[in-house]
């Protein structure tokens, strides 16, 4: 018993053998003609869902879209655009902060060239004040050099926040240069 070959081709239609067709088997026999039809499109829909993106793990091109979730959803559905900007609706880049559902609010930023004051100190100023309190400030400088100028102490208001530059080696204030300083705040 052989196999019918295949092409990788969409046969329209599917031949009906009719009632003066006589029996004929083998590759080009008239009896195997609907089978060969058959086979030739299963063969061409194979190769075209080769064609696509496989389903684990797939390369997706172009703007790929899904439907958004709710923002209640608790699942490993896709998270659109529109699903991450419903569940932080207050999200706005223009003020580099966020404020989450429960009202945990997120800011960052980066100060201009700045000059340390007396002992060290540098003040920064929130872009918008925190409503309540501020839990927790980082921050840092854009020298790298241990030697360099390094941010010892941080404190905070709903408003701004100080901190003092220290020399990395002496401990000694840093005064004699500008500074830039990166931050991160959270707080109510």
């Amino acid at each position: 018993m052989a196999n019918l070959p295949e092409n990788n081709s969409y046969t329209q239609g599917v031949y009906q053998i009719e009632t003066t067709d006589p029996v004929q088997g083998g590759p080009g026999g008239i009896s195997n003609e609907p089978h060969r039809h058959l086979a030739n499109r299963t063969n061409w829909l194979k190769r075209e869902v080769e064609l696509r993106a496989p389903l684990d793990s797939p390369a997706l091109t172009g703007s790929p879209t899904a439907p958004t979730p709710a923002t209640s959803e608790n699942s490993t559905k896709l998270a659109t655009t529109e699903f991450v900007k419903n569940l932080f609706p207050t999200l706005d880049n223009s003020t580099d902060s966020f404020t989450l559902p429960n009202g945990l609010t997120l800011k960052w930023g980066t100060t201009q060239p700045i000059a340390p004051g007396p002992n060290g100190i540098v003040t920064i100023t929130f872009p918008l004040s925190f409503s309540t309190n501020v839990y927790q400030v980082m921050a840092w400088l854009d020298y790298p050099i241990i030697e360099g100028p390094m941010i010892y102490k941080a404190t905070a208001s709903p408003n701004d926040f100080s901190v003092a530059v220290r020399y990395g080696g002496s401990g000694a204030p840093y005064t004699n240069k500008l500074v830039i300083v990166h931050w991160f705040a959270i707080g109510y």
